[in-house]
């Protein structure tokens, strides 16, 4: 498997997109901002990859994990724009439809077209941000309609398109880092080790794919060709949890949205998320949700 390291091209030479997607974050789509308008662009958002640019993402709707660094989160329904540093590996891995805004920029390229103090509090939010921090909606309700309005009306003057970018960023500047949750443990703009960190990589987005087949520690050995001890200890960095609690946590994720969404019984879903034993998922389903599937099921399904 290759790199997924994304190289991102700005349309009209300018140091930023606006992004959006409906349904499916595979079928991305980018703003012109010369006549206002949306066309289909390929994303790499399903697929745990990472870019130089700054990212801003909202997700308006949709379930799942989120992959940020070595932290790997199940998306729920608090809601936040977060904001990824430049390099920071990541993943939206959504159990079915989903949707979303998304800013991306460079910021070499922005700060040189702007004013010195904007300069400078954009330069420092993204030094907060080289692990990855989530802003709270509750306490920035704004943020939400500004990227809302970039997405859904964007106005078919360039100039207008730049503003509305700016004035997202610049309202991220004011908020209160301390009402803000930082999300990766480490930063990835300065790391080592970059070939280990690619193999692991490929293993992240093997498990993606391929949760509901029999996944086996010794396939990932083999792809990567490390010891196991080697490996381990990569993985464990690279998203924070063992293989098995990232493999389980996956599927785990999974068998949740199938609960909620469908009629199948919990030993269909079961067998359908990669488990061979139904026992097994019952104990992994409690230990990660705190419910048992069926009660998770009543809980949560649609009355």
């Amino acid at each position: 498997m290759e790199l997924s390291f994304e190289t991102i091209s700005f349309m009209h030479d300018l140091p930023f997109r606006v992004l959006r997607w409906h349904e499916d974050i595979e079928k991305i789509e980018v703003l012109d901002t010369n006549f206002g308008t949306f066309a289909s662009l390929g994303g790499e958002g399903g697929r745990w990859h990472r870019h130089e640019e700054v990212e801003i993402t909202l997700v308006r709707s949709g379930s799942g994990v989120r992959v940020v660094g070595d932290k790997t989160t199940e998306l729920t329904e608090a809601r936040f724009v977060t904001i990824l540093g430049r390099g920071l590996p990541h993943c939206w891995d959504f159990n079915g439809s989903s949707s979303g805004v998304c800013i991306q920029f460079s910021r070499r390229r922005l700060g040189a077209m702007l004013p010195e103090k904007a300069r400078f509090d954009i330069d420092s939010l993204v030094e907060s941000a080289a692990c990855g921090i989530d802003v709270p909606l509750l306490n920035y309700p704004d943020l939400e309609d500004r990227l809302v309005l970039l997405a859904e009306c964007p106005s078919p003057k360039c100039l207008s398109n730049y503003v509305g970018v700016v004035e997202v960023l610049c309202r991220l500047t004011e908020v209160n880092l301390h009402q803000c949750q930082r999300i990766s443990s480490l930063r990835y703009d300065r790391v080592s080790g970059q070939r280990k960190q690619s193999e692991i990589e490929d293993v992240v987005n093997w498990i993606l794919e391929s949760y509901a087949s029999e996944i086996q520690l010794q396939d990932a050995l083999a792809m990567v060709n490390m010891s196991k001890a080697t490996f381990s200890r990569h993985f464990m960095r690279c998203t924070g949890q063992s293989f098995s609690a990232f493999l389980n946590q996956v599927r785990i994720s999974n068998a949740s949205r199938l609960l909620q969404t469908t009629q199948e019984s919990i030993g269909n879903i079961a067998f359908q998320t990669g488990f061979s034993s139904l026992a097994n998922f019952n104990r992994i389903f409690r230990n990660i949700k705190g419910h048992a599937p069926s009660e998770y099921r009543r809980i949560h399904r649609p009355s």
